[in-house]
């Protein structure tokens, strides 16, 4: 009868704490199933078009890149920092944050190349009996 109280026990704390906390709950359900579905269009973009895979490669550095910082000094001007550099203004700093991005996906694909030239040509591989 003891187990019987604190399974009914356990219910009840689970169903106080579900009511309790219900918005952030649902926030952070939402969150999580909107990050899934993102990547999963992602994906099925990669798999249907040419460049795909190179959308994805722009999709992770964007997701590692820091934001700009959008700073206020004491003397009430503003300005915008991105990796050190400072810009008077935020279509500046979102541009080299974007040019950033862009190369950091460049440089994945040169990495690529430079390894596919090591490879041999293809009248190192034998050809299979058919």
């Amino acid at each position: 009868m003891d187990t019987g109280l604190n399974f009914l026990l356990v219910i009840a704390i689970g169903l106080l704490v579900v009511l309790i906390f219900k918005g952030p709950l649902l926030r952070l359900w939402r969150n999580v199933a909107g990050e899934f579905e993102r990547e999963q269009e992602l994906q099925q973009k990669a798999n249907t078009t040419r460049h795909g895979h190179f959308y994805l490669t722009i999709e992770k550095y964007d997701r590692e890149t820091p934001e700009v910082e959008d700073v206020i000094s004491a003397d009430g001007s503003r300005s915008y920092h991105f990796a050190g550099n400072e810009f008077s203004s935020l279509e500046a700093a979102e541009f080299a944050r974007y040019t950033a991005i862009l190369a950091k996906a460049r440089g994945y694909y040169s990495d690529i190349d430079v390894w596919t030239q090591s490879l041999p040509g293809p009248s190192h591989f034998k050809r299979r009996p058919r």
